[in-house]
Order: structure tokens, then C-alpha cells, then sequence
């Protein structure tokens, strides 16, 4: 097992009785050469994603591109692969569309508005598939959301639209979201806070987003995280071509982290938010291709 620790930029390694092995620190990439040969900006992000028994390091590198006036327009992602010893490499370039109505601006910074979802990218722990969850902007009370899964060479297995009729955002969530903007963007001037405040409350959706996250499977299932309600989060099941095949209810204080059409692991919290990983076997889910 490895664990990513984003602001100590390392990751560390350990064995299935919890010993710590090693810790080894990011491979400091400045730049990379993108697919249709022109050289990277700066990244704002390197996030390892699948790490082989071999070190090979499967990332999503992330750039925030300039436009003529030198100001941020949305997002690259790239699926990188670092080998050991060698140069990295660029993979595939996902597509990772920012609707402008997911975005406020004021004074040069860019925040998300409340209650949206930018795309959430996942890649198979073997490196060999990555699926992205885009969530789109609505402001009606009926919404959709999209599921792509790829090959690590490029080629798209699917991509699927779902629409859901949404959970409305009340007022008091409302009015705490634009109160927090204060708390949360903490380098913006009073001024701004309040620029930002204003377009939050004409830009911020009327209903909440469905789905929240992605988890590919260790074998041809992507599992798709939806709101969490007081029972705990409902995951919808997907097949290697995007069909549903089943629904696991995940208990309340926890988190799907992998899974498999027979098992699954997730982080649990207890009433002290002390959190230990969890191991459930799964029943119902028709076998497919797989072997259960």
C-alpha cells in the first residue's frame, strides 16, 4: 500500500501489516512535452495516481493555461508516466472541460462556485485505464452527469450521460456558502470577497450535484459516488462498456477507496474521526467477464 502526502511532496510505502518500508520524495518535474510536441507551462498539479511494483509512477499533471491578457481560461490534465531513470512521459490528454459558470473572478483569482464540481479523474491501480466524472452545471432542478473511461493509449471504452432529478440547495445552505467565502478564500481583499459573494449567489446552482466521485475498479468495474444522505452514499456500478449493474449503499462516515465486483475497501470514521480501513466482501453483482 502507498500513500501520497501532497504538501510534504512524497510518498511513502507500506506493508500489508501496516510497517512503514519507505518513504521516497516526488520526482520534481518542471516541464513536459505535450502530445502535439509543444513543451508544458509550469504545472499546477503532479498527482500520482497508480504506482507498479517496479516504481513506474502513473500521474495526472495538471496546467493552468494563460490567455492573450494573461489570464487563467480552465485547465489541462495529462496522464503522465514516470519510469524510473528515464524522462516522463505523456500518455493520453484528457479531456477536462471548465464551464464558465462553474467559476467566479474577481481581481485576477479564480474560485469554484459553490455547490459544483469541477471533472474527477481516477486511473486503475495497474495504470491501464483512467476515467474521468464530469458533473454539469444546471440551474433548473432536474441535472446530468457524464462517465468516460480510457485506455492508457487513448481510446475511449465509453461515455455515458446520466440524467437525475436533483435535491434542491436550500436557502440556509445558500446563505452559508456565500458567508464562507469570507473564511475559505483567505488571499482576496475585502473587496473581492465581496465581488465574489455577489456572483456566487446569481451563479450558484439550484440543486445539488448528484454524482461526487470515481473509483475504477481492480477489475472492468467503475464505481460512481453519489450525494450523501443520511444513510449512508449510494454508489452506482458500471461495467467496462458504461452499463449499470449494480448499487452499493456505502455506510454513513465512510469513503470508497477500491473495489472489485466481489469486494471493496473504504476508510471508515468513528465518533472520534479516528479512521481505519475497512474490508467488505459484496454479493449481487452479476459476474460478467470477471472471474467472482
Amino acid at each position: 500500500m502507498w500513500v501520497h502526502e501532497s504538501m510534504q511532496r512524497r510518498t511513502s510505502y507500506f506493508a500489508p501489516n501496516a510497517k512503514l518500508l519507505r518513504t521516497v520524495a516526488d520526482t520534481r518535474i518542471e516541464r513536459i512535452q505535450l502530445l502535439d510536441g509543444r513543451k508544458s507551462g509550469p504545472a499546477s498539479a503532479v498527482s500520482p495516481m497508480a504506482i507498479q511494483g517496479d516504481g513506474t509512477v502513473t500521474a495526472v499533471w495538471h496546467q493552468v493555461p494563460m490567455n492573450a491578457h494573461q489570464q487563467e481560461y480552465g485547465t489541462e490534465a495529462y496522464m503522465i508516466r514516470i519510469v524510473p531513470g528515464a524522462a516522463p512521459r505523456t500518455v493520453l490528454r484528457l479531456p477536462f472541460p471548465i464551464d464558465e459558470r462553474m467559476v467566479m473572478t474577481a481581481g485576477g483569482g479564480r474560485s469554484p462556485v459553490p455547490f459544483t464540481f469541477t471533472p474527477e479523474i481516477a486511473v486503475a491501480g495497474a495504470g491501464d485505464r483512467v476515467g474521468q466524472l464530469q458533473s454539469h452545471y444546471t440551474p433548473r432542478d432536474s441535472g446530468s452527469y457524464t462517465v468516460s473511461l480510457f485506455t492508457a493509449n487513448g481510446d475511449t471504452l465509453f461515455a455515458r450521460k446520466f440524467a437525475y432529478r436533483g435535491v434542491p440547495v436550500s436557502k440556509a445552505e445558500r446563505d452559508s456558502a456565500i458567508a464562507s467565502l469570507a473564511v475559505i478564500i483567505k488571499e482576496a481583499s475585502p473587496q473581492e470577497i465581496r465581488q465574489l459573494q455577489a456572483i456566487a449567489a446569481v451563479k450558484m446552482p439550484s440543486i445539488h450535484a448528484e454524482a461526487i466521485s470515481i473509483v475504477i475498479g481492480l477489475d472492468d468495474t467503475v464505481w460512481i459516488g453519489h450525494r450523501q444522505t443520511a444513510a449512508g452514499q449510494n454508489v452506482t456500478v458500471l461495467d467496462n462498456a458504461g452499463a449499470i449493474i449494480g448499487n452499493v449503499l456505502v455506510p454513513p462516515r465512510s469513503r470508497l477507496q477500491q473495489a472489485s465486483r466481489t469486494q471493496i475497501w473504504m476508510t471508515e470514521k468513528d465518533d472520534n474521526d479516528l479512521t481505519s480501513i475497512v474490508h467488505y466482501r459484496v454479493t449481487g453483482l452479476p459476474c460478467g467477464k470477471a472471474r467472482c
